[in-house]
């Protein structure tokens, strides 16, 4: 496993970009809650690392509008928790760095950690929504509530019917057997590719979801494109570093996306 951390200045950038909200809302995945946990952990109480990061957390969630009820207090107590029985496991005079890359490395595959404590009902509420990718286009039904339950507009019945049965490649995420998330490939199938339709149910974003749904596609478009082939989005706005992530790259300003809106 890739080391997590080189310095103790890393972990505690990590800890000062969510205290301090710089950190963007979707670059703050599930090593750094744990860097920071260990970090608050180190410094105070079991209690007082939980305050921490609940306070840490409300606020990074307030400032980049983002609903509160994406929040779960009893999940956050529990990693809590977890992190500080792994800590109990570790000589405290290691290095901190040390320390954060072994909890981390523990603690880092979230459905391994669920599989070990099945008994923890806040863990087990969370493992009900993990996430799966499956490729295939979404049904008109499953692509217009989606689409709607994301804040989008819901398309014509027949326009989605003939637009989906077009679909180059698509994938839909799925928890719970329901359909949260979905990503669709058009185009000619050789000199251009538009990725479209990247949409997620609102109680289901910043979870990773988009990042399932752009790795499916983008797997689609290396395969497939060819040299001097052009892959094409429409970011919405406030996203494009999400996209940029993924090699994209917005066009000069002299350069707009235009359409005509039907």
């Amino acid at each position: 496993m890739k080391t997590a951390f080189e310095t103790e200045a890393e972990i505690e950038s990590v800890v000062q970009g969510l205290e301090s909200c710089t950190t963007p809302k979707d670059d703050f995945p599930h090593r750094k809650h744990l860097a920071v946990a260990v970090w608050y952990l180190r410094e105070g109480t079991v209690e007082q690392a939980f305050d921490r990061m609940r306070s840490s957390l409300l606020r990074f969630l307030d400032h980049h509008d983002i609903d509160r009820a994406k929040y779960k207090e009893e999940l956050t107590r529990a990693w809590i928790n977890l992190v500080q029985s792994e800590l109990e496991l570790l000589d405290p005079n290691l290095p901190l760095v040390t320390i954060a890359n072994t909890v981390i490395e523990r603690l880092s595959d979230v459905q391994s950690v669920f599989a070990r404590y099945p008994n923890n009902l806040a863990l087990q509420s969370e493992r009900k929504m993990s996430y799966q990718a499956i490729k295939r286009t979404p049904t008109v039904e499953e692509y217009n509530r989606v689409r709607q339950a994301a804040g989008l507009s819901v398309k014509d019945r027949n326009a989605a019917e003939r637009g989906l049965a077009h679909t180059l490649f698509a994938v839909c995420v799925v928890s719970e057997e329901t359909v949260v998330g979905i990503g669709r490939v058009i185009g000619d199938a050789g000199l251009f590719y538009d990725i479209v339709d990247i949409a997620v149910i609102a109680e289901h974003q910043q979870r990773g979801v988009g990042k399932l749904i752009m790795q499916a596609l983008m797997e689609y478009i290396d395969a497939n494109a060819l040299p001097t082939s052009i892959v094409c989005l429409m970011a919405n706005k406030g996203v494009a570093p999400f996209y940029e992530k993924f090699g994209f790259k917005a066009r000069d300003a002299d350069m707009p996306g235009m359409m005509i809106r039907k």
